[in-house]
Order: structure tokens, then C-alpha cells, then sequence
């Protein structure tokens, strides 16, 4: 499936956090979560064909509560859109967030 269709069938995000919330660069994510080598490759030619440098990119294992987002974008047409943190998802995601940290809290400890 091309970029394209994958963002028209179900849409595209991408979610610009800190290094500290995304410490591992792509070299190490793949190493630590047993990414083939081909599926690897496959995702940087990919990136560097819609030109994007994928040596910018930053991953991680543990959710980031989305208080914590510096900026989202979402796909739309043929090109990246800022969203505007007052949006509708945005105001979802909070919600959905603070009702784990809820749940989180309201757990007898162990």
C-alpha cells in the first residue's frame, strides 16, 4: 500500500514530542524491537522518497500522555496540516488521558 492510499483508508499522523519522551533514534528502535531488516529499509526509502530525512526521527516504547505533544499534524490532500491543540481530538485524547490517570489512581496498591 502506497502513502497515499494508506492515508486516504486510514488516515496519517505524525506526533512531535521531546527527546526525552522519544529517546531512541530508528538504528536503535529497530535493534530493540526486532524490526526485520528489509521492513527497515523498506520504511527509509519510503521516507526519503516522500522527502522526509528519517535520521530526524525519534521512537519509543511507552505512551506519551498527549498534554506532553509539542505539535501534531495530520495528513491531509498533499501535505502536512498543523493541528491546533483546542481541536476536537485534541480535547478527546486529553479527556480520554486524565480519566486513565483516573483509573490509575483510584487502583488498590499491590
Amino acid at each position: 500500500m502506497t502513502f497515499t492510499e494508506m492515508s486516504e483508508k486510514i488516515g496519517a499522523v505524525r506526533i512531535e514530542v521531546t527527546a526525552q519522551d522519544a529517546p531512541l533514534n530508528l538504528d536503535e528502535h529497530r535493534a530493540a524491537s526486532g524490526v526485520s531488516d528489509m521492513a527497515h529499509r523498506a520504511i527509509l526509502k519510503s521516507a526519503r522518497k516522500m522527502g522526509a530525512n528519517p535520521r530526524e526521527w525519534r521512537a519509543g516504547f511507552d505512551a506519551i500522555p498527549a498534554d506532553r505533544f509539542l505539535k501534531i499534524e495530520v495528513w491531509i490532500g498533499h501535505r502536512w496540516e498543523i493541528v491546533d491543540k483546542s481541536s476536537a481530538f485534541m480535547m478527546a485524547e486529553e479527556a480520554e488521558t486524565a480519566e486513565a490517570r483516573v483509573d490509575d489512581n483510584a487502583k488498590p496498591a499491590s
